[in-house]
């Protein structure tokens, strides 16, 4: 299930750079595993530099129907998942720092996008949760084919922690 916007979806600073949100997929299992887990999907910010440059943001989601920031984003547009044409929709009081986990610890590594030509790009995994409602996971489920290839091996890539409950002096505040 792909989101796109005519308007952008939001914006972020990561290292010091500006990223503007290209769109956003959501795929079903997740394509990451935290600790060897894999969730129940995965929902992928892919972000672009004014120089072209690419990162994708992703947060690994479960089925848990807590009313969470995440739980109010996916309410708005998975009801309207196709599997064929597009449906246009409203998004309202939506912000991307719904898609973030409260305990915003990350990963980062160097790969590539999900879809050919799989451009390389920087990722950003958060090592912890999100919600979604089960009703939706069903709905998405059924009208969205899953879209997530094999978990791949990490082969010689380094992937780093980035542990924000352990950041001198606290972690930074969300500033959306």
């Amino acid at each position: 299930l792909i989101l796109e916007s005519s308007s952008s979806l939001g914006s972020c600073k990561f290292r010091g750079e500006s990223y503007v949100c290209q769109g956003l997929s959501i795929n079903h299992p997740s394509h990451h595993t935290i600790e060897g887990v894999q969730a129940d999907g995965e929902v992928t910010a892919i972000f672009r530099k004014p120089t072209g440059e690419l990162m994708c943001m992703s947060t690994l989601f479960r089925i848990n129907s807590a009313q969470t920031p995440s739980y109010g984003f996916f309410k708005q547009f998975v009801p309207y998942a196709v599997t064929t044409g597009e449906t246009k929709l409203q998004m309202k009081d939506w912000s991307i720092s719904a898609l973030v986990p409260p305990e915003a610890s990350y990963y980062v590594y160097e790969g590539s996008t999900l879809v050919p030509p799989c451009a390389p790009c920087e990722w950003v995994v958060f090592k912890s949760m999100i919600n979604m409602d089960q009703g939706d996971f069903a709905y998405l489920v059924r009208n969205a084919e899953a879209g997530s290839r094999p978990v791949q091996g990490l082969g010689d890539r380094d992937v780093f922690f980035n542990d924000t409950n352990n950041v001198p002096g606290g972690p930074m505040p969300h500033d959306n």
